[in-house]
């Protein structure tokens, strides 16, 4: 499979999976911090934990690494959205905006670690 098509594949997976994401939450967890961004930054950043942790063990393809990895994750998180979230609430409010770039930061990195000691006890 082409490189550019796996990831263009993924990325369409976790594009379309932010997006849901994005009206559920929105709509249904009024917050004042932007709670669909930090949702798809913590969930991505626990499987991205997960997938790599799994890549290694299983020896992975590239492509499939691509399509998951790159593609999905890729698509599913963002950081462009949560800087400009980010910016809009320190205008406001810096203890929202710093509690944000917290909760995103320290959580997904938290949560990368977990996803991976997770399938790392569980596969050793």
């Amino acid at each position: 499979m082409n490189s550019f098509f796996a990831v263009a594949l993924g990325g369409a997976i976790g594009v379309m999976s932010r997006h849901w994401l994005n009206i559920i939450l929105t709509k249904n967890f009024p917050s004042h911090i932007p709670i669909a961004t930090l949702s798809v930054n913590l969930i991505g950043g626990f499987f991205v934990g997960v997938f790599v942790a799994l890549s290694i063990y299983f020896h992975w393809s590239n492509t499939a690494k691509l399509i998951l990895i790159t593609g999905v994750l890729g698509g599913l998180t963002t950081y462009s959205t949560f800087a400009i979230e980010t910016m809009f609430l320190l205008e406001k409010s810096y203890l929202y905006g710093f509690l944000n770039i917290f909760y995103n930061l320290v959580g997904a990195l938290v949560l990368c670690f977990v996803g991976f000691k997770v399938v790392e006890t569980l596969l050793n």
